[in-house]
Parts: structure tokens; sequence; C-alpha cells
């Protein structure tokens, strides 16, 4: 997954990407579960307070997405957990991931700057 640097403030649609080894290449090697059912999945947080503690011991590192942006870099192996041990977090197997980004396009340059002027589909964000 491309490495962003792009402020937490910037947009409201951004997730949080706990990472195990930061900065040494350009690419963000996330923080990779393992559900009930033995699948991999991403874990993203929606605000830095809700990741846990021995998350953080794994993973010190927090690196700022977009949404749209991580789901097109999981790949087809993997799924995302969006909260993991929150009682409003979900999971999205990569079977749900490969659905969401078959029914949604991505989102143009002039979208994701916000001069778009229409209103963006789920992946624009």
């Amino acid at each position: 997954m491309a490495r962003s640097r792009s402020s937490r403030s910037s947009t409201a649609s951004c997730l949080l990407v706990p990472e195990p080894v930061p900065g040494e290449t350009e690419f963000v090697e996330p923080l990779v579960l393992t559900n009930a059912d033995g699948k991999p999945l991403v874990a993203a947080f929606t605000d830095r307070a809700r990741i846990r503690p021995d998350f953080l011991d794994h993973a010190p590192t927090v690196v700022t997405t977009q949404g749209a942006v991580l789901l097109q870099n999981l790949g087809a192996e993997l799924g995302l957990v969006l909260n993991p041990g929150a009682a409003f977090g979900f999971e999205l197997s990569a079977e749900h991931v490969a659905a969401v980004l078959k029914d949604f396009r991505p989102a143009t340059p002039e979208e994701m700057n916000g001069s778009g002027g229409q209103s963006v589909g789920a992946s624009g964000e």
C-alpha cells in the first residue's frame, strides 16, 4: 500500500492504520489480524483513541490514509477490520472488499481535491 503523508485533519474520511515497521520503505506494511475463520484482515481505525494499546505495542507508528485508497490497495487476499475490538467495529472479508471495489468507481483527481462539483460515491469519500 502506498504511503500517505496526509494530515489527519485534512478530511473526515481518513482512516488510521498502525504499521509495525515504520518508514523503512515508501509502502505501508499494515497491522494484519486474523478473524475467527483464520482469514487475514488489515486493521484500520476511525480515531487514534480507538487503537488498543496492545495493537500499538506491535505496530507503534500510525499512518493516515483515505478509506478508498486503503481498499484499493488491499489486494485479493486481505479483508478489512474497522475499529477491531470496539462494539461498533466491523469486518469486510476479502470478497466484500472486492464487491465494494467492483460496485463503486474510483474517485477522480478532481473529486479527491474537492473541485469536482458533483456528489462523490463511496470510494471518493
